[in-house]
């Protein structure tokens, strides 16, 4: 074979070794070190809750969260991760780590009642137990721990005693449990108001689908722009990437998703990196594997430069306008 024709059969190997994995299911794995599991706990827990009260399971009641349900979408999230054959999987777990979106602690209850009771003075000095009969077993039993105590003017009746649990609970049903005590004005979960990305879950007789959100541009205020990317993940932990989106209901919707061709070349490359595809100034991003961002910027020259310095390797490059997102794996020579 000559050198020509070797070098050619590189270039086609390299190329299909970055280009995008669409509607194909790859293999992957449900299990994953200690590290990784716990950055998915909290999203499982939470999705699980979720479906539970979406669905109105009999479960809803249950203050501990049941494991057949987070078990299962924490296997899906692991997938996911694992799935580095997929571009796009190394977009949602490492360059953009994509979570659930805490709206609500589920390690934290806040107990509303009067400061004039004798518990709650126990509880503002930190004290515990309180001696309330009733709200010293909720606490035992649930492995609650002093966290706060918010003190109130005089005119509001209550003041606030935020206790911790050791382990993610269904808070709302704990707190259903502490509204039935006389003494207790009211009890609710600790809650955060905000946007900037998020996981959806369904579950279907033959996969989960999750369906991963980041969004920017004043997200505080709810964010302007988004991007979505759906996956299955089937039960032998194998895993189908299905596209990405720039809206929810696209994604939920299993239309075609958006195709504009955007390409990077040369790739592999040395000193620069030339976009095609945009005509305005994009936004870009290159992650190491990792998940390290080593460079960022603006390009409005539809190339990316000062990046000879790069250590050759495989990285991940994002690409962001206001309404389009892409990512690319890309081999530094």
């Amino acid at each position: 074979m000559s050198s020509k024709m070797k070098k050619s059969y590189l270039l086609l190997i390299v190329l299909i070794g970055v280009q995008e994995i669409y509607g194909q299911i790859v293999p992957s794995s449900c299990n994953a070190p200690d590290s990784v599991v716990s950055k998915y706990i909290d999203d499982a827990d939470r999705l699980a809750l979720y479906k539970i009260q979406r669905l109105n399971l009999p479960e809803s009641d249950s203050i501990r969260i049941p494991k057949t349900h987070s078990d299962s979408i924490l296997n899906a999230l692991i997938a996911v991760y694992n799935a580095g054959t997929i571009p796009e999987s190394d977009t949602v777990t490492r360059i953009y780590p994509i979570h659930t979106f805490p709206d609500y602690d589920l390690d934290v209850i806040n107990i509303a009642a009067n400061p004039n009771l004798a518990w709650m003075f126990q509880l503002k000095n930190g004290i515990i137990p309180t001696g309330h009969p009733e709200i010293d077993s909720l606490i035992a039993n649930y492995q609650l721990t002093f966290r706060r105590y918010y003190d109130y003017p005089d005119h509001i009746q209550y003041d606030i005693a935020s206790l911790r649990s050791t382990t993610n609970l269904n808070i709302a049903a704990l707190a259903v449990l502490f509204e039935e005590i006389p003494d207790v004005d009211h009890a609710k979960e600790n809650r955060y108001m905000g946007d900037g990305m998020n996981i959806w879950e369904s579950i279907s007789d033959e996969h989960i689908q999750l369906v991963y959100y980041y969004g920017w541009g004043d997200c505080p205020s709810g964010c302007t722009y988004r991007r979505y990317w759906k996956f299955k993940v089937y039960y032998d932990c194998s895993v189908e990437f299905c596209g990405s989106y720039n809206n929810l209901n696209s994604a939920l919707g299993y239309v075609e998703p958006d195709r504009k061709m955007v390409s990077v070349f040369p790739n592999p490359f040395e000193d620069l990196i030339r976009v095609n595809g945009f005509t305005a100034p994009f936004n870009y991003k290159i992650a190491s594997m990792t998940g390290q961002i080593v460079i960022s910027g603006i390009s409005d020259r539809k190339e990316i430069g000062n990046i000879a310095h790069l250590k050759p390797g495989l990285y991940f490059l994002s690409v962001q306008t206001e309404n389009l997102f892409y990512t690319f794996k890309i081999i530094k020579r």
